[in-house]
This record gives C-alpha cells, sequence and structure tokens, in this order.
C-alpha cells in the first residue's frame, strides 16, 4: 500500500512539476478555461480518458504512462466510460463523428444519395452505434449540400433513435 501511494505522489509531483514549467514559458497565457470545459469532452493522449486525461491531458510521450497509471490507480477509466464523465462522455463520441465526416464527407454524401455504402456503416461503427436502423434514420434526414455540424448531429440522433 506504502507503494501504491509513493507512485500516486510521484505522479502528482510529475504533474505539478509540469504545470510549474509550462507556466513559466514565454508562451502568452491562454484563456482560463471554465470548470465544465475541463471536464467535458476535452481531448486526451494515448492513456485514454480517465483522471489521468484530466491531470496530464494531451501532452504526448512518457506523459501518458503516468496518465494511464493515474486511471489504472484510481480507477475513473472504467467508471468514466460507464458514466461518461472523466473525458469519456458523448462529446467524444462527437469528435470522433466530426472527424471521420470532416474526412470521408465526399464518400459520405454519395452514399447517402445512394440510400448504402461503406461510409454509413463505418460512420456507424466509429460511433459506436448499435441502432439497427442507423442507415435508414440517417438517409431521411439527409440534406444535400448539409454542412459537416448538421451531418454530425444528423448522425447523432440517427444513433439514439
Amino acid at each position: 500500500m506504502k507503494a501504491l501511494f509513493a507512485i500516486f505522489a510521484l505522479v502528482l509531483a510529475f504533474a505539478a512539476q509540469n504545470v510549474q514549467a509550462q507556466a513559466q514559458g514565454d508562451q502568452p497565457k491562454a484563456k482560463t478555461k471554465s470548470l465544465h470545459e475541463q471536464f467535458t469532452g476535452q481531448g486526451y493522449g494515448t492513456a485514454g480518458c480517465g483522471l489521468g486525461s484530466i491531470v496530464f491531458g494531451e501532452t504526448p510521450g512518457l506523459v501518458q504512462l503516468f496518465a494511464s497509471t493515474t486511471n489504472d490507480f484510481s480507477g475513473t477509466q472504467t467508471f468514466g466510460i460507464t458514466s461518461g464523465t472523466s473525458n469519456c462522455g458523448a462529446s467524444a463520441k462527437q469528435a470522433r463523428a466530426n472527424q471521420f465526416i470532416e474526412v470521408n464527407k465526399v464518400a459520405l454524401d454519395n452514399d447517402l444519395a445512394r440510400g448504402t455504402g461503406e461510409s454509413i456503416s463505418a460512420l456507424q461503427q466509429v460511433m459506436g452505434c448499435k441502432n439497427p436502423d442507423f442507415s435508414t434514420s440517417l438517409r431521411k434526414s439527409y440534406q444535400p449540400g448539409a454542412t459537416q455540424e448538421q451531418m454530425v448531429q444528423a448522425a447523432d440522433q440517427s444513433c439514439q433513435i
């Protein structure tokens, strides 16, 4: 148990050192984020969502090992995925959908006009959508020339039906 506390203390010390190093940098200070912005749908690194993503964020490299360790010891990753907290919320799903639609917008437009296609199935998988009528529902809400934001909203609604 003492070893666990020692590791956790090292992780917190490293996080504090990282924050202090960023504060001393010559970069202009960014706008302070609200607590809501800090704890909902923000990006995370390769360690995934959980307390580690809140403490260490998207910082690449060895830091993600500490983020992963923090997630494991605190148990917040599993709880966050289940409850939609700790950067594991629906907004992460929308971010994935948004990125997929941005890259595949032309293929999606074509497949939605036809009513079927690989890009629709791939979008359903990216979103983790279990709705068996996703393709049909998405096609009904499809509007030619829809913006990316409208397509993300339509896909999210089609997934929830």
